[in-house]
């Protein structure tokens, strides 16, 4: 809120409440200058944005049904997969709150039904806009874009796949640029953002040091902050965030290096985390102050976690680990379909956002970073569910 505010009023990104207002980098201006414009347009009401964002939410359902048409050739998966998505139960809770998840899958969802679509200048330009927007909605948007070059390979010669990826590249970046080129001037250091770098410490190689060490999650945030500030008396202290950024990442690459296989087993078991049913979010969402304020851990899974002999959490709980399970299910039917008919172009279109989307939060990973890549789950368990139904049609019309 208040990045939205002060770019509306003092526009300036900042973080700060009150004068002066120091430039920030740990978040990317995407969002808040999404809500900013809103505000502007509307007395800086919280309802408008949240309108906006239902809005948001029936496009990515629609992009949903074009990318269905464009991946499979049927209009009918493309369908079923819109309208279970139109129902998905934890998304709704972020079209209601100011956060970026709303934003950012309708901008991904655009990018990849264009990149998905007839290999036109237009399109590859309007997905590379749509691309560079993402990730200055959400940064780890940069990483589901390594599967875009795979797909274009997949459809076309090489000499024809090079310049189009350079072309859908080129205009992310060209939307990306005026952000790096203030984080240059103000830092000193052409930087993204600085969550990455804190997330990849406290988060992914606290996560490695607590399993070298058997010890908590806690205890590994603990070791992993007690090694930076070592390292930090060694060399100095940085002298902008940009530079604690990188500071931050030196430490903890250097602990992923001395431990790799921890590093890969934290990857792998973390990476489960994106896939919790969101109980705590809907919980939250429907009782307010109902659940316990915590900090998750590897021994804390959920601020639902324990708190189920509510009979309403119970119920909740049942339902949405009943759903999310069957999605899961059905979308890895899906997934196995595409293969047995090397349906390459949907496999390289979705699988590289979901596994990039899925691993890069590590132990940080929740159910609010699984909404962006949802909507692909959907469409592959559409695929399964309506290849079932037919079959159950055609069964029944036998004699």
């Amino acid at each position: 809120m208040s990045l939205a505010v002060n770019l509306l009023e003092h526009h300036v990104f900042s973080r700060s409440v009150v004068p002066p207002f120091e430039p920030d980098i740990l978040l990317t201006p995407g969002y808040p200058a999404f809500v900013a414009i809103i505000f502007a347009l509307s007395a800086r009401s919280e309802i408008a944005v949240v309108i906006i964002q239902v809005v948001l939410r029936g496009l990515t359902a629609w992009l949903l049904v074009r990318l269905g048409w464009r991946l499979f050739a049927s209009r009918e998966v493309g369908l079923a997969a819109g309208w279970a998505y139109a129902f998905a139960a934890v998304p709704y809770m972020f079209v209601g709150v100011l956060s970026p998840e709303t934003l950012y899958t309708a901008l991904l969802m655009g990018t990849l039904v264009l990149f998905a679509s007839r290999p036109a200048l237009l399109n590859l330009i309007v997905a590379g806009f749509l691309a560079g927007l993402g990730v200055l909605t959400r940064p780890i948007g940069l990483v589901a874009m390594w599967g875009l070059p795979l797909v274009e390979m997949c459809r076309s010669k090489l000499t024809w796949a090079v310049p189009r990826v350079a072309l859908l590249f080129g205009v992310a970046g060209l939307v990306v640029a005026p952000w790096l080129v203030r984080n240059q001037s103000l830092f000193g250091m052409p930087v993204l953002t600085s969550v990455s770098s804190h997330n990849l410490l406290n988060y992914v190689a606290a996560s490695t040091l607590a399993r070298a060490e058997g010890t908590s999650l806690a205890a590994g945030q603990e070791y992993a902050i007690a090694i930076y500030r070592e390292y930090v008396d060694q060399h100095g202290a940085s002298l902008n965030a940009a530079q604690v950024a990188q500071d931050q990442q030196k430490v903890a690459v250097a602990i992923l290096r001395t431990h790799p296989l921890q590093a890969i087993t934290s990857v792998v078991v973390d990476s489960l985390n994106t896939l919790r049913p969101g109980v705590s979010y809907v919980a939250l969402f429907l009782w307010p102050g109902s659940l316990p304020n915590r900090t998750a851990s590897d021994e804390d899974l959920s601020p639902a976690w324990g708190q189920t002999a509510n009979g309403p959490l119970l119920a909740l709980t049942v339902v949405l680990t009943t759903f999310y399970a069957t999605l899961f299910l059905l979308s890895g039917i899906g997934f196995v379909m595409c293969l047995r008919a090397r349906n390459w172009l949907a496999i390289w279109v979705i699988m590289p956002v979901v596994l990039a989307l899925v691993v890069a939060p590590g132990a940080a990973g929740n159910a609010r970073f699984r909404i962006p890549f949802e909507p692909l789950l959907f469409l592959l368990a559409a695929l399964a569910a309506t290849a079932a139904a037919r079959r159950l049609r055609a069964t029944k019309a036998r004699p």
